[in-house]
């Protein structure tokens, strides 16, 4: 599990700083926060993260922040619009 949750964490670092595939790395960088702080009991701990069972608000700030991402997009710099240009137009969805 412990492997799984790092191949997570850097396909979503790698997705949202080159801006590769940028919406599907931040919806699958939310889901990641949100099971792992349900999972990891942060709900049940209440509200302040700095407790030693942490508290699920700096994992909500995360989850807003990255969110963000899966709204707008990668930006003009990005992998994803130099993709667009590449790959066919069945799959340009994923570079938007």
């Amino acid at each position: 599990m412990v492997i799984l949750a790092g191949v997570i964490e850097i396909a979503v670092s790698i997705g949202l700083v080159f801006g590769l595939m940028t919406r599907i790395a931040a919806v699958g960088g939310v889901a990641y926060l949100f099971f792992a702080t349900l999972w990891g009991h942060h709900f049940s701990a209440g509200y302040v993260w700095v407790l030693p069972n942490g508290g699920w608000e700096f994992s909500a700030i995360w989850m807003a922040v990255i969110f963000a991402f899966a709204l707008t997009g990668g930006s003009k710099i990005s992998v994803d619009t130099l993709m667009q240009k590449i790959v066919p137009k069945g799959i340009q969805w994923a570079f938007r």
